[in-house]
């Protein structure tokens, strides 16, 4: 009876198009095509798909339904196909049909292959080992660059491209495809390191690594986001765990590069939207705001800690507001929730050590702080993490602000507040005004900083228009952002538009500072020159 089943639901064959033969594959390796379909008719099947694909391509070779590609030519790789079907979630522990094939890289990314492509430095990592430490836009930046080589030569599938994977492929594709195997856990020796790609358990699709080497970052299932507002994942266990595991999972912040055992890039040839490398670069986080009791909070978080007490509070002062004061943890715990910040990275308090005692900078009260605090005379200001408070030196930096405001006016009074006490020069080039204002800042944050407090940021549709701006600058002001930001090859203005091409920037020291990425650089003015930096000290804004 089964085999009668499988012969009645051939696939039609009529349309001769990519998804009909796609869909001819994924019947024949569904439990019912692989297992019962009669051999005559399982023979035949396959002649005629292997003939339909291969007219599908041109004789340059390219991605064939059914086939696994190879590229030897440009630098060597290879991809495994993974045909159409269903698979129960690992995850969701339900059932999901993926109704499209795709080819997925065999190994994860090595070092040497990502340098190639992007000419990025390598990172920390042995060239041949898996590369790892990357932030999301390092991976586009990566998957753009191939994409374009691969359309160049090679024939890609219609509406498709190479590009980071959704976390139902990589769920699907580790789990063999049809196979639907679970790996079977196994111990992480103790002194494991990255290793070459490659190396690892291969699954029954012949992908090596899905559960052991490192762990890969994916788009999260919309039915199960990442816990922080606008965070992918990191799917797979890794060299650095106690034990294997596809079912592994843990939140990775897109500007992220420095978790080991994480960060490792599998991308995928499949289906891709038009404006896919557009809407996928990571331009910082959404700065959100709560109120709560008629008070106002908002806050941020950087991947590296960059924010000194010293500057916490002036920017709190500059913005109207205040650093704010916690005895409680819950209190913490509750308002970093709603304003998606992850409860691990601390933040500056409103307490400062002054004349030996702990006071609140707001009113100058005396704190009576918890038995958990160990105080010291070197120690000055007080900061809060997620195992409860501690003491911190002056020239220590955290990567999360929070801010306070008393009331509704003098929240929505922030922007102007800003202006007003933060501002350092105002000039006038032609009919345009502008301000330079303090603000320690990662680059990638001025943009939701400015839209957070309502300021313009500049663009510029010439290169002497740019040009008339930077020599207006004070010369002791250095590291002035103005919300430009790396976008794979070019810079892409806070307008969206490209920076135009005749403007000079550069780029001589790019790769000074090791923990930085090139993708997550921002264009500033440093000594009067415009050059591509990760930290801002001042923010060029453009005034009505």
């Amino acid at each position: 009876e089964l085999a009668e089943c499988a012969v009645e639901h051939l696939p039609s064959l009529e349309n001769g198009d990519f998804m009909a033969i796609a869909e001819g594959y994924g019947y024949l390796t569904s439990p019912l095509g692989r297992s019962f379909l009669p051999e005559e008719q399982r023979v035949a099947l396959e002649k005629e798909l292997a003939k339909m694909g291969t007219k599908q391509t041109s004789s340059g070779g390219g991605f064939v339904p059914g086939m696994d590609f190879t590229e030897n030519n440009y630098f060597p790789f290879s991809m495994t196909f993974v045909p159409p079907g269903r698979f129960v979630s690992p995850l969701l522990k339900s059932a999901r049909r993926i109704d499209y094939p795709f080819w997925m890289f065999t190994t994860e990314v090595s070092g040497a292959l990502f340098a190639f492509a992007t000419k990025y430095p390598a990172k920390r990592n042995p060239s041949e080992h898996a590369v790892e430490f990357l932030t999301w836009n390092d991976a586009l930046t990566f998957c753009q660059h191939l994409n374009e080589i691969l359309v160049e030569r090679r024939t890609l599938p219609p509406g498709y491209g190479l590009r980071m994977p959704t976390e139902e492929e990589w769920e699907y594709a580790a789990l063999g495809g049809w196979a639907g195997e679970q790996p079977v856990v196994r111990e992480i020796p103790p002194k494991s390191q990255c290793a070459a790609p490659g190396t690892e358990h291969p699954n029954a699709l012949g992908l090596c690594g899905m559960d052991d080497n490192l762990s890969e970052l994916v788009l999260p299932y919309q039915e199960r986001p990442s816990t922080y507002l606008g965070w992918v994942v990191a799917r797979g266990s890794n060299y650095t765990a106690a034990k294997t595991g596809i079912a592994s999972r843990s939140d990775y912040i897109r500007d992220q590069n420095h978790n080991r055992g994480s960060g490792g890039i599998r991308p995928v040839m499949a289906p891709i939207d038009a404006d896919y490398w557009k809407t996928q670069w990571f331009r910082g986080p959404e700065i959100k705001h709560v109120s709560e009791g008629g008070e106002f909070y908002a806050g941020w978080t950087a991947c590296m800690a960059s924010t000194s007490a010293q500057k916490a509070l002036q920017l709190a002062e500059d913005c109207g507001g205040m650093l704010p004061v916690f005895l409680k943890q819950e209190e913490v715990d509750h308002l970093y929730k709603q304003l998606s910040l992850p409860r691990f990275f601390p933040f500056f308090q409103g307490i400062r050590m002054k004349e030996g005692k702990w006071r609140r900078t707001d009113n100058g009260q005396e704190v009576a702080l918890p038995s958990t605090v160990q105080a010291s005379g070197t120690k000055t200001c007080l900061g809060y993490g997620s195992k409860g408070y501690f003491p911190i030196a002056e020239t220590m930096t955290l990567p999360t602000v929070l801010l306070k405001w008393a009331d509704e006016a003098s929240f929505n009074h922030r922007g102007a507040s800003f202006l007003e006490r933060a501002k350092v020069s105002e000039f006038q080039v032609g009919s345009r005004h502008f301000a330079v204002c303090r603000v320690k800042l990662q680059g990638y944050l001025m943009r939701p900083f400015a839209q957070f407090m309502g300021l313009r940021l500049p663009s510029f549709s010439s290169a002497d228009e740019l040009e008339a701006v930077v020599a207006r600058i004070p010369t002791e002001l250095d590291f002035v952002g103005f919300g430009s930001i790396r976008f794979y090859r070019w810079y892409e203005q806070p307008n969206g538009e490209p920076l135009p091409k005749d403007v000079k920037v550069d780029a001589s020291e790019l790769f000074t500072e090791v923990m930085g990425s090139q993708s997550m650089t921002t264009l500033m003015i440093v000594k009067g020159k415009l050059c591509p930096r990760y930290g801002v000290q001042y923010i060029l804004v453009e005034l009505p």
